[in-house]
């Protein structure tokens, strides 16, 4: 695992170790998808959930992002994330958050004093579930009142762009509301959806 272009290129991030946890994306599939961003990464707020190892929101770092939130539930890959931000030199402009990314609280959009801007507000965001999660309907509605929370919070630009993995094989409906996917790519076993904001003046009205 390496980041693959900008500041840090070529630096190698340490992978998991031990057990099934997360699933490095590939270099090929990592330099398509920042192909297509080019143009959204240089000053954007970055929010990597189901963050793992790091390498999506690390890459968008490398590349001119301006910060990066990192959410990780599991002990072990977020020690392994924490250590490979601080060895890629990103502690100042990024914060790994141990926590449920399908329970967000308002906390997620806080900067502390690295942030004078004030609360956060996020323009790319990277979803990086297990697979197993994506294959349940139940389980994809938790994500997707997950990014709801988020909405409510005033933590997503209107010009947000979602990223989604999951397995080609699983065919997914998303029924996830105030958000629309505007593209999807396939690469083998894995395909990537691009998510927006809704308008509010284009959501269906209230009955």
């Amino acid at each position: 695992m390496r980041i693959i272009a900008g500041l840090r290129r070529g630096m190698k991030l340490e992978p998991p170790r031990g057990k099934d946890v997360t699933r490095p994306i590939t270099d090929r599939v990592k330099e398509n998808l920042f192909n297509i961003l080019q143009a959204d990464v240089p000053g954007a707020t970055v929010l990597d959930l189901f963050a793992g190892t790091g390498g999506l929101g690390l890459e968008a770092l490398s590349r001119g992002a301006r910060w990066a939130t990192f959410v990780e539930q599991d002990a072990a890959a977020a020690a392994l994330l924490r250590q490979n931000v601080e060895h890629v030199r990103f502690t100042e402009s990024s914060r790994v958050v141990r926590g449920d990314a399908l329970h967000l609280r308002p906390a997620i959009v806080e900067t502390g004093m690295r942030d004078p801007a004030g609360p956060l507000v996020f323009d790319l965001v990277f979803l990086d579930p297990p697979y197993r999660m994506m294959d349940n309907e139940a389980d994809r509605q938790r994500i997707g009142e997950s990014l709801g929370q988020l909405a409510a919070f005033g933590a997503l630009s209107p010009e947000a762009i979602l990223i989604v993995r999951h397995e080609s094989r699983t065919a997914v409906e998303y029924r996830w509301t105030g958000l629309c996917v505007t593209d999807s790519r396939r690469y083998g076993s894995m395909t990537l959806d691009f998510l927006r904001p809704v308008p509010p003046s284009d959501a269906p009205a209230s009955p």
